[in-house]
């Protein structure tokens, strides 16, 4: 693939791609967040980026969303 192929400005922009639905509540309005991969904090150890879409609230924490992969339910 040529650069000018990958790089196109019709190509989805970055911001509609990178968030995936988790079941966190945000602590400000109580909607469910979103983890937003575009965004990791290059500390030690890392931090995730979560934002909710209803009222803005952005946070960053050391905990990355798994998808529910590690709730147990009984």
């Amino acid at each position: 693939m040529k650069w000018e192929d990958f790089d196109r400005d019709d190509t989805k922009p970055a911001k509609e791609w990178p968030f995936t639905k988790t079941n966190i509540q945000c602590p400000r309005c109580g909607e469910e967040v979103y983890l937003d991969s575009s965004k990791v904090l290059t500390t030690y150890p890392v931090k995730y980026a979560y934002q909710c879409k209803s009222c803005g609230w952005v946070g960053y924490s050391h905990n990355s969303w798994g998808g529910g992969l590690y709730d147990i339910t009984p």
